[in-house]
């Protein structure tokens, strides 16, 4: 059974040799796997690789009319390479570098287009992958500057890095850019912030920049020349502490020469990875706001608080039970909605509100009106007095449990947070976490206190829009990116 165009197609096989199908299951090209020597894992190379893509997609008209070509430039096949690890736990690690080709369009985002590139029983920092990624890249250089016939095409060929901000700083062989400077990806660090009017890109009037070779080779000049002044009897924990002290000071993230070469002027940021990274630190500085004003209690119960109402006392019998897995529950315990519910209700109700002869239409919506608005403000009173009572939360159980066991080791509890996020985790930040910023508001809030808290609150609703922003783009059309060019300047 085989599936073409969507239909099940069953052939049969009887007149078929099993010579016939082993002749033609050997000239299938899909990529010779090879042992790394020494090494728990396997590798293909990048050009067995890369030509079994194209010319699967090329020799097969279904999947060639699907391509996307960029900038007009038909037959030019851009591939992202990345590498991922499992966890780095106590337990045995694992690398997996992989493929993908951007002209796949929206299935590009799909797993099931993640072609396997090596599986490796290592962390993906481990001297061995150095040595892989040397040669996986050496051979992308190759392949770029060549025209290959793919299929009775001319066909170019382009590579760019994408992966996890901590592996793209070991690729680049930096400091991991995520923990240390304000930006991932521009020349951007604690000696320049006050810098009035600065901004992040490639034009020649941008105050600040990506950092690109000549710079990389500056820098590795700069720190390897005060490394040769200092003295040899230091030792190598000194040394370490000096020559971090050093490149904090002049801006330097470099510590040598990037592994993945000349592609490490490609990195660019990968919206999801960014998104998740942020909210990571927008997370950890709640946690530390909420330590220095000891309501910590207050923001892990809203942090594991379901999405809807929590009651903690009682409830009124009237309320409605949401289920935690509905989407849009907030929506659904909106305050106001609950207090012109109650009105129209107790109005539809009253006896007042019959007909009665003699009475005119207009008298009768005045007494409804006035009916309304009684009872509104009864229902507002008693909602107000009853707010500490429920807590509306980010709906991260999980999570919360996490943050506590951080918070009760004492040793650890004004450290950073020793959670990693995931998406969905990120995702609820987005949606529900100015709840968290809510509830660092205390009685006895000073105004230093209070500036700081609004400002966690402007940077939550900065950062979703941003992410709501990248997440609805599609980069195979023109429209969305000159849309979000305008957002972008709309918003920032």
């Amino acid at each position: 059974m085989l599936s073409v165009l969507g239909f099940d197609v069953q052939l049969s096989l009887s007149n078929v040799s099993y010579g016939s199908i082993e002749k033609f299951v050997k000239t299938l090209d899909i990529g010779c796997v090879c042992q790394i020597p020494d090494v728990s894992g396997v590798t293909r190379t990048i050009t067995g690789l890369v030509f079994m893509i194209m010319d699967l997609n090329l020799k097969l008209p279904h999947l060639c009319r699907q391509l996307v070509w960029f900038k007009g430039n038909t037959n030019h096949f851009i591939f992202q390479f990345s590498d991922d690890g499992a966890p780095e736990t106590s337990q045995l690690s694992m690398s997996i570098g992989s493929l993908t080709l951007w002209n796949l369009g929206q299935r590009v985002r799909s797993r099931q287009f993640q072609y396997l590139l090596h599986c490796v029983s290592l962390n993906e920092k481990h001297d061995a992958l150095e040595l892989l990624w040397q040669q996986h890249t050496e051979e992308m250089l190759l392949l770029e500057a060549s025209v290959f016939t793919v299929s009775g095409k001319e066909c170019t060929l382009e590579f760019q890095p994408s992966a996890d901000m901590s592996w793209q700083s070991w690729a680049c062989n930096e400091l991991n850019r995520a923990a240390t400077y304000p930006s991932p990806y521009a020349n951007v660090h604690k000696g320049n912030m006050d810098t009035m009017g600065g901004s992040i890109g490639y034009s020649s009037t941008d105050l600040r920049k990506p950092c690109d070779s000549s710079d990389r080779e500056k820098h590795i000049f700069m720190v390897s020349s005060y490394l040769a002044s200092l003295s040899k009897s230091l030792t190598a924990s000194t040394l370490h502490t000096k020559k971090l002290a050093f490149m904090a000071e002049h801006g330097i993230r470099q510590l040598g020469s990037p592994r993945i070469g000349l592609f490490a002027d490609r990195v660019k940021p990968d919206p999801l990875h960014c998104e998740i990274n942020a909210w990571q630190h927008v997370l950890d500085l709640i946690y530390s706001e909420s330590v220095r004003r000891c309501a910590f209690d207050k923001f892990i119960q809203t942090l594991s608080a379901p999405v809807g109402v929590c009651p903690r006392i009682s409830t009124p019998p009237d309320t409605t039970e949401i289920d935690e897995t509905a989407g849009s529950a907030e929506y659904a315990f909106d305050r106001n909605d609950n207090l012109e519910r109650a009105g129209s209700e107790s109005a539809s109700l009253s006896p007042e509100m019959s007909f009665q002869p003699g009475i005119s239409l207009v008298e009768m919506s005045k007494k409804a009106a006035s009916a309304n608005m009684s009872t509104m403000l009864e229902t507002s009173t008693t909602s107000l007095s009853s707010s500490p009572s429920d807590i509306y939360g980010c709906g991260l159980s999980y999570l919360s449990t996490k943050v506590a066991e951080h918070y009760g080791d004492e040793k650890k509890r004004f450290n950073k947070l020793s959670v990693r996020l995931i998406g969905s985790q990120a995702i609820a930040l987005a949606q529900y976490g100015y709840r968290l910023a809510d509830c660092l508001q205390t009685a006895c809030e000073t105004e230093g206190e209070k500036v700081r808290r609004l400002a966690l609150g402007k940077i939550m609703q900065h950062l979703r829009n941003a992410g709501g922003l990248f997440n609805k783009i599609y980069v195979n059309n023109p429209g969305d990116i000159s849309q979000l060019e305008e957002f972008c300047q709309l918003y920032f």
